[in-house]
């Protein structure tokens, strides 16, 4: 996971701690339990904002949010999905979570891949299996 720009040892070390092997989980049930799922807030027939769901471990979004600072300024797909947001007129918040997500998902491939980051268009396109 070290390999991974912006992400550091007590990082690592922290999403072992929270969430185990990565291994086990597919990229779906990670978003879930990571809680970067999107939850919209609805009131009979209007759909009124969505927001993140949150009922994950808030300690894994602590730690995906601050090594997102570093990661979407070094790993050029982040910073490129990062300004598209930004240009479609999301906020700054929400693109960041764009971004948490993609960078954890980015950590799980290199774990079930069991080799060092090295660009992210390396990685088969299944990798991710969004």
């Amino acid at each position: 996971m070290q390999t991974i720009p912006g992400v550091a040892a007590v990082s690592a070390y922290g999403f072992l701690a929270e969430l185990g092997t990565l291994k086990q989980y597919s990229s779906r049930k990670l978003s879930l339990i990571s809680g970067l799922m999107p939850r919209i807030v609805s009131s009979g027939t209007s759909v009124n904002h969505s927001c993140l769901s949150k009922r994950g471990s808030a300690r894994v979004r602590q730690l995906l949010y601050l090594d997102c600072m570093t990661a979407v300024t070094r790993i050029p797909e982040s910073n490129t999905q990062y300004r598209n947001l930004i240009a479609k007129g999301k906020a700054k918040m929400t693109a960041r979570c764009a971004c948490m997500r993609k960078l954890l998902l980015i950590i799980r491939a290199v774990v079930v891949q069991d080799r060092p980051y090295r660009d992210f268009r390396k990685f088969p396109q299944n990798a991710l299996d969004f």
